[in-house]
């Protein structure tokens, strides 16, 4: 089919074209280079797909709580006092626009998408390539150019207080990206002999890239997966109690050691129930701050993207004796951000979307190796989402392979 091929070139000039298009200026401004190539590459398929019709299966639960998800979007953009701005939005491009891209393409490739063996070399190769910028970043060298003349990965994080790395951009965007590929190389590794060397080489490098990024979302995305995969191994009961003994052992460790910042003491703090947000990354005051607004949209929320008019508190810190204030756009847990954005009924849809794939991944997980393998990315991926956000320079890849993995699992059904 037409549609089939055209959903292969589509993932394909993704993991390219996108992936390590960077624009002509560097890390100053990636991030609008991406979204020209995301939205263009992203319309020309959608297009392409409704030239050619889209396949008439009957649809998933995943697909009706998508077009719920997109349908409530739409209305919140609407209705919101910031309308027209909802659109495309205000600070990140996370409007109504983009959230349409991301529905329509996760539609089109659960309907279209067809796993070949080809794609496991593919994409393997093209983790490899991007593992390599990553760690010559992180041994000081100006890869690709991206930082500005005389700096690199660690001067740039001084200088401009925020952290660049990849063909990504944002460090936490890019540590979301390496969350969701990394799993899926390790179960090609052992699920696919014929391919073993090249997936072991992208996986280890993939692995200690996002090790060494130090985001420790990332970290946590990939304990909690490790253990999720065993729901998929072994019977029910002895992962249960295996992933009970480990996840009191964990949070028994979070509880005692003496951490100084980051992810894990912000959720040593949630546990002692010492909610303070005048520390580290500022999670908690932003938690605090969205939550304390939520209850006065909650149903439709503010509308897409639209955080940085709202009146939230900045976080402010001592940065090497200076005072730094930082405005509030993102919620830094992508779940939390829709209920403030689109409100509580878009938050449903969203997670019946990521809920159901992932139920059919756990009743099919061992049935294919590309269900298993999708369906950790899929899972890691979300797991890191309860402490970062989504951009389209990593969202995209989360969304396509949610329609791989609804794909996979269709063919699965009897």
């Amino acid at each position: 089919m037409r549609q089939t091929r055209l959903t292969q070139i589509y993932v394909y000039a993704m993991l390219t074209l996108f992936l390590f298009f960077t624009g002509f200026h560097g890390y100053t401004a990636i991030f609008d280079a991406k979204c020209t190539v995301f939205t263009a590459l992203s319309l020309v398929y959608i297009a392409g797909i409704l030239i050619l019709g889209v396949s008439k299966r009957r649809a998933t639960v995943s697909e009706v709580c998508a077009l719920a998800y997109l349908f409530f979007t739409l209305l919140s953009a609407l209705s919101s006092r910031y309308f027209p701005r909802t659109l495309l939005g205000v600070s990140r491009f996370e409007g109504a626009f983009t959230i349409g891209i991301y529905v329509f393409v996760f539609i089109f490739t659960s309907r279209h998408w067809q796993w070949k063996d080809s794609f496991i070399p593919f994409v393997s190769i093209v983790m490899t390539v991007q593992s390599v910028v990553v760690l010559l970043q992180l041994m000081g060298f100006n890869a690709l150019w991206l930082y500005p003349q005389g700096t690199d990965y660690y001067i740039a994080i001084e200088r401009y207080n925020g952290a660049f790395i990849s063909t990504v951009g944002n460090a936490d965007i890019a540590s979301a990206f390496f969350s969701l590929m990394t799993p899926v190389l390790w179960a090609l590794f052992f699920g696919c002999k014929k391919y073993r060397p090249i997936t072991l080489i992208s996986a280890i490098l993939s692995l200690i890239c996002l090790m060494l990024m130090s985001v420790t979302a990332g970290v946590v995305a990939m304990i909690v997966t490790l253990f999720a995969f065993l729901f998929i191994l072994l019977p029910w009961k002895f992962a249960i109690i295996t992933t009970g003994v480990t996840v009191a052992v964990f949070l028994l460790l979070v509880g005692l050691l003496p951490f100084k910042s980051g992810t894990l003491l912000e959720l040593q703090l949630l546990l002692k129930g010492e909610l303070d947000g005048d520390f580290g990354s500022g999670r908690i005051h932003i938690w605090q701050e969205v939550l304390s607004k939520v209850k006065d949209n909650l149903w439709l929320g503010t509308g897409p993207d639209t955080m940085l008019l709202e009146d939230i508190e900045p976080f402010t810190k001592i940065i090497d004796g200076k005072t730094v204030t930082r405005r509030i756009d993102i919620a830094h847990n992508d779940y939390l951000n829709v209920l403030f954005h689109q409100g509580v009924f878009a938050l449903t849809s969203y997670v019946g979307i990521v809920l159901s794939s992932l139920w059919k991944w756990y009743k099919n997980g061992t049935k294919s190796i590309a269900v298993t393998a999708l369906g950790l990315g899929v899972f890691a991926y979300a797991c890191h989402m309860l402490f970062s956000f989504s951009a389209c320079t990593s969202a995209i890849f989360f969304w396509i392979m949610l329609g791989m993995l609804n794909s996979q699992t269709r063919e699965l059904q009897p």
